[in-house]
C-alpha cells in the first residue's frame, strides 16, 4: 500500500491536448506545457490552489451562430474545494493583451483566423500587431525577417517609421 497523502486522497494526473501540438499536463497543483514531443515549452504554470479534478481546452472558443460567448457563456473548472467560472472575453481585448505581453505570433495567429466581424478593425490590429513583430525582429537582429514583415502586402509600413529604427549616425546617410 502506497503513501496516500495528509488527506487520504491523491488527484489523479490530468492532460489536455492544446493547440500547435501542444499539450498541458497537471499534478497535484502543478502544470507544465510540453510539445507532441515531450520537450517543455517556456509558458507559465496555472496558479491552481487545489489540484483540478478535470481540464479541458477549446481554441480560440469561436461561437457557433447559436451560441454567443459575448452573451456571459463559458466554461468551469473545478477542483476537490473551488468551482472557477471561465468567462468569455472579448477578442479585441484578447488580442490587445498579447500585444501587451509581446505575444504577437499568436495575436498574428488569431486575427488569422477570426472573422472582420467580430473585431472591431480587424485589418488595423492585423497590420498593427505585425509593425509591432517586426520591431521586435530588428532589435534581435533579423534584419531581412524584420523588413520582409514591414513589406508585407497587408503592412507596407510608413518608411519613417522603419528609419527610425536605425541608429542616428546610420540616419544620416539617409535623406528624408
Amino acid at each position: 500500500m502506497g503513501y496516500m497523502g495528509l488527506g487520504g486522497y491523491i488527484p489523479k494526473p490530468l492532460s489536455a491536448r492544446l493547440a500547435e501540438g501542444e499539450l498541458l499536463l497537471a499534478k497535484d497543483i502543478n502544470t507544465q506545457f510540453i510539445n507532441d514531443e515531450g520537450q517543455p515549452l517556456e509558458k507559465n504554470q496555472i496558479p491552481w490552489q487545489t489540484a483540478p479534478e478535470a481540464i479541458g481546452y477549446s481554441y480560440p472558443c469561436t461561437p457557433t451562430p447559436m451560441l454567443s460567448l459575448a452573451q456571459g457563456k463559458g466554461f468551469h473548472a473545478s477542483s476537490e474545494r473551488c468551482v472557477w467560472k471561465m468567462g468569455a472575453t472579448d477578442y479585441d481585448s484578447q488580442i490587445k493583451q498579447l500585444v501587451e505581453a509581446a505575444g504577437y505570433d499568436e495575436a498574428i495567429s488569431i486575427l488569422d483566423m477570426l472573422e472582420d466581424a467580430l473585431l472591431r478593425n480587424k485589418a488595423e490590429s492585423l497590420r498593427e500587431t505585425k509593425m509591432l513583430k517586426a520591431e521586435k525582429l530588428f532589435r534581435q537582429k533579423q534584419y531581412r525577417k524584420s523588413l520582409d514583415l514591414f513589406n508585407d502586402e497587408d503592412v507596407h509600413a510608413p518608411p519613417e517609421r522603419v528609419l527610425r529604427l536605425f541608429p542616428l549616425n546610420c540616419g544620416r546617410a539617409f535623406r528624408v
